[in-house]
């Protein structure tokens, strides 16, 4: 009679007992997709579409006044990590 009863219950919630453990599942993984800095990358050219090697590429932070400055590589690229999320000016 018990064994009956389980299942009749178990039957009723099933689904939603999956549910939550797809939502549980899922959630530390969404967690931490979550950051609070931006990147810049590019690649630095002239008017001819020439790389420029050893250019100096800043981003400013207006909020804060944070300058980071990156020199471009041999193909002219750079890559700024870690910026602070705001409005920034880039030269």
């Amino acid at each position: 009679m018990c064994r009956g009863l389980f299942s009749k219950v178990f039957t009723r919630w099933r689904p939603r007992l999956l549910v939550a453990l797809v939502v549980l599942g899922l959630t530390p993984r969404m967690a931490l997709a979550q950051y609070n800095t931006a990147e810049v990358s590019g690649v630095v050219i002239d008017v001819q579409g020439s790389v420029i090697f050893g250019a100096s590429v800043v981003a400013l932070h207006l909020v804060t006044g944070l300058t980071i400055e990156r020199v471009t590589d041999a193909q002219g690229r750079f890559f700024l990590p870690a910026l602070p999320v705001s409005s920034t000016d880039n030269s």
